[in-house]
């Protein structure tokens, strides 16, 4: 079977035979005979290349995908719409090039080289500089996106996330400041999604009505993710601040009271805080409607440690009784291996929350260096 074959053939069994081909050619290094299929099939396969390339990668076998994308990028090299369509095309694109990340930025740089106002392609380079700590690149890509995006904002949150991820808290934070000034009601965020919705372009129209229905969501994920930063970066009092203002947005949020409830401890205003452990709890088990659930054994855990920290013992075991006893076997062999290597578990490591288990916790729970959560 050749690919001369194809040209005999109807076009499904055409595109069949030519997916045949550069899988087993091209899967097997033979890229001639890779590409003399695509070219019997025409420059319209672009498309059918990159989506082969994409399930490849879904199903972690990245040397046949980069077969299918070096294809499409070897013989589509002066197609505009290709390369751009590579770069974003994959969700995890970045793993094909773990160790050779400046190969996807070539690749992006390319894209640009084609579509220099692209959004996307800018924050995805800008993404991959910040991993590598490149910052001032990073920074001039991140203002690059949000130069030509139609919505600002949302490259901002992307942004944000990115410098967080990468341990850059303070540029994650002046992101974040941003968008919660933009992200107010009526603010400017809002102002140009109403501005779109009733734009003359149906395709705009219809964009931003529909990130004028997620602006709810949105703002939630915003706030989330600020708390979040705040309080690892233990800047408590703004952290508090920002605790109230997702539960304004979220009442009875179980894990923004329980991030209230931690930030509050450690400032030490104990009643409030167990107040607000109080609140997480009975909300998770009223959730839960049956047996304990993960939110209802995480909200128990940091009941009982901070009962623990207050020297009620009882109650710290009580709340450990609850979380421990629902947890799968395999929880608990891990609980008690870690306790083994801590020098509070002397027993067998059996999967069995019991009374020597009950006991090394007792024990542990009073030292600096056990961290059960």
């Amino acid at each position: 079977m050749n690919a001369l074959a194809a040209e005999e053939l109807d076009g499904s069994q055409r595109l069949l035979l030519v997916q045949m081909i550069v899988v087993f050619r091209g899967g097997a290094g033979d890229f001639e005979a890779a590409l003399t299929a695509i070219d019997s099939a025409g420059k319209s396969e672009a498309n059918l290349l990159l989506a082969m390339g994409n399930t490849q990668v879904q199903a972690e076998r990245y040397d046949l995908a980069m077969t299918f994308f070096q294809v499409a990028d070897a013989h589509f090299y002066n197609v505009p719409e290709v390369l751009p369509i590579v770069s974003r095309f994959v969700d995890d694109i970045e793993v094909i090039f773990e160790d050779d990340p400046s190969g996807l930025i070539d690749l992006i740089n390319i894209g640009l080289s084609y579509h220099p106002t692209d959004t996307d392609l800018f924050g995805l380079r800008a993404e991959i500089y910040t991993q590598l700590n490149q910052i001032e690149r990073a920074e001039r890509d991140w203002i690059e996106a949000e130069y030509f995006a139609a919505y600002p904002q949302l490259v901002l949150f992307r942004a944000a996330r990115s410098y967080w991820e990468s341990g850059y808290e303070r540029r994650a934070l002046t992101q974040l400041e941003i968008l919660s000034y933009d992200l107010q009601p009526d603010g400017p965020y809002e102002q140009l999604l109403k501005d779109g919705s009733s734009a003359l372009s149906a395709n705009a129209e219809s964009i931003s009505q529909t990130l004028l229905d997620d602006l709810p969501t949105f703002r939630i994920r915003v706030a989330r993710l600020k708390l979040e930063v705040l309080e690892a970066s233990n800047q408590l009092d703004d952290a508090l601040l920002a605790a109230n203002d997702l539960l304004a947005l979220v009442p009875n949020d179980i894990p923004a009271t329980l991030g209230k409830a931690h930030i509050l401890s450690k400032l030490e205003r104990n009643d409030e805080a167990q107040n607000a452990f109080d609140a997480a709890v009975t909300q998770a088990r009223l959730e839960d409607d049956g047996p304990i659930g993960l939110l209802s054994r995480v909200t128990l855990l940091g009941r009982g440690l901070f009962f623990a920290k207050q020297n009620m013992n009882d109650l710290a075991i009580q709340d450990f009784d609850l979380a421990f006893s629902a947890m799968e076997p395999t929880e608990i062999t891990e609980l008690q291996n870690y306790l083994k290597h801590l020098g509070y578990f002397d027993g067998e490591i059996d999967g069995i929350y019991g009374e020597l288990t009950r006991r090394a916790i007792a024990l542990c729970i009073h030292s600096d260096s056990c961290e059960l959560e």
